[in-house]
């Protein structure tokens, strides 16, 4: 009975991860049904070859455009509260849905275009709520648990988006529509959980000044066992900070939230320099320029989807027992060390079946890399700033992500047609060298701190670089 809070934050994180993590199912879900959709687009819609190359293109990229303007919307979350931005993204993810479902019953493409930024818009508003809530919720030794068990859906719907359009399933002429929008169903489960779960205990507590709720939201997340902890915590910081309203120059004028911000872009948008956007959305092609067949191609991206998926959940045991920093770190390093081999391969073997192969496998490791790094960048994101910066402080990390991936996606396919596939990759293998040279530099460790510790630590780092650099001069 002593751990109900447990399970009621588990099912709650649940909710959270399907309207936000798990939607970058409809990044991987453009991968298998390319074929498909091109003669649909030329067949049906009447475009003829370069105007379906084109709309195709709008339509991949719209998901990620989305996010960004999604993203920027996550102040909604200090407006409606966490609860209420979750609501609304689940409620625009069904709506999205409809559109694209209905694309050929009205024949059109553009509801294709148009369902899909709206679910890029939902993911968005979704991931900063999510993030926010999780973190503001959960114990102090169980937050990255926690953080990490949502961010696993990132793997969960990149298996979905490509199983699920697979041609033995819903890849087919027909249905091809159902599954670019069978990721928006999960929404429906997630609405009676969120609506029926209180808001983010600290949100009630320090934005909204509602102790009652606060209190009854503190019982319901965390129990009798963890409660006494963090209502110290939430003393502490409501007298170390005060509750005013801050604005997004405030971040950057302010030297320590300053700091912070620049940590939570390293990791959260620098880190997607490890090029895992055009290994989603490219992997079944460039296998297929390695010399697979394209059913050959499309099994191979299966199981890069399947690693991704198994080792999302790793990061959920190794980030309160290794600590953010190394898992980062380590995320960081496999994802250099696999975009290496992947172009050492392409450069040395002929194109084959081997080679094929080979390059599959680097991806299959850059998913391994990508889970470790991402479930400690979303985590830092979170705990390194305070209750008032918070949710702007995510809207700016959470932007600089999506908008790296949104020019990878646009840059990519132009740069494998002007400079061919092995120079299209080696810039992510030197960048995610650099990334690892700075992170391994600048991170600090988060594991086990309150809030409060945490910004006390990034401070006092700050001053101890002060004072060196006085003491050196």
């Amino acid at each position: 009975m002593a751990r109900w809070w447990f399970w009621r934050l588990s099912l709650v994180v649940t909710a959270a991860g399907f309207c936000s993590q798990f939607q970058v199912y409809h990044l991987s879900a453009v991968n298998n049904v390319l074929d498909v959709a091109m003669k649909a687009l030329m067949e049906e819609f009447g475009y003829d070859k370069i105007e379906a190359e084109n709309q195709w293109a709008i339509a991949t990229g719209a998901v990620s455009f989305g996010a960004v303007l999604g993203m920027l919307c996550g102040v909604l979350a200090d407006i409606i509260g966490r609860r209420g931005a979750l609501l609304l993204a689940a409620f625009v993810l069904l709506l999205a849905g409809v559109l694209i479902v209905i694309c050929q019953l009205l024949g059109t493409f553009m509801l294709v275009i148009v369902g899909r930024a709206l679910a890029g818009w939902a993911m968005g508003v979704g991931i900063s709520a999510a993030s926010l809530l999780i973190v503001e919720s959960a114990p102090t030794d169980h937050r990255g648990l926690f953080s990490a068990a949502a961010l696993s859906f990132f793997g969960f719907g990149d298996l979905a988006g490509l199983l699920a359009t697979l041609p033995e399933l819903l890849g087919t002429r027909s249905s091809w529509p159902v599954a670019l929008a069978i990721g928006c169903l999960p929404a429906i489960v997630a609405l009676p959980i969120i609506a029926f779960s209180p808001d983010s205990p600290r949100f009630l507590f320090l934005n909204r000044k509602n102790l009652q709720e606060a209190e009854k939201a503190l019982m319901f997340y965390q129990g009798r066992v963890n409660a006494q902890r963090t209502r110290e915590d939430l003393m502490d910081e409501e007298t170390i900070y005060q509750q005013s309203k801050v604005t997004f120059f405030d971040l950057l004028r302010n030297r320590i939230t300053r700091k912070s911000l620049l940590l939570a872009c390293l990791v959260t948008g620098g880190g997607q320099v490890t090029g895992l956007a055009f290994v989603i959305a490219y992997s079944t092609f460039i296998a297929q320029q390695a010399g697979a067949s394209h059913e050959l191609a499309t099994r191979l991206s299966i199981f890069c989807g399947i690693v991704k998926f198994v080792f999302g959940y790793v990061p959920v045991v190794l980030l309160e027992k290794c600590g953010r920093r190394p898992v980062a770190l380590c995320g960081i390093a496999i994802c250099a060390v696999a975009h290496s081999l992947a172009v050492l391969f392409l450069l040395t073997l002929q194109t084959s079946l081997l080679c094929a192969v080979l390059v599959a496998l680097t991806f299959a490791l850059t998913m391994i890399g990508y889970s470790l790094l991402i479930g400690a960048a979303y985590t830092y994101a979170a705990e390194l700033f305070q209750q008032t910066s918070r949710a702007k402080a995510l809207i700016v990390s959470n932007c600089s992500v999506w908008l790296v991936n949104a020019i990878i996606a646009v840059t990519f396919l132009p740069m494998v047609e002007r400079a061919g596939v092995v120079l299209a990759i080696a810039p992510y293998a030197v960048l995610s060298w650099a990334l690892f040279a700075v992170c391994y530099s600048v991170l600090p460790e988060t594991k086990g701190l309150t809030f409060a510790q945490i910004a006390n630590t990034v401070h006092n780092d700050d001053e101890n670089s002060r004072l060196a650099t006085i003491t050196d001069e």
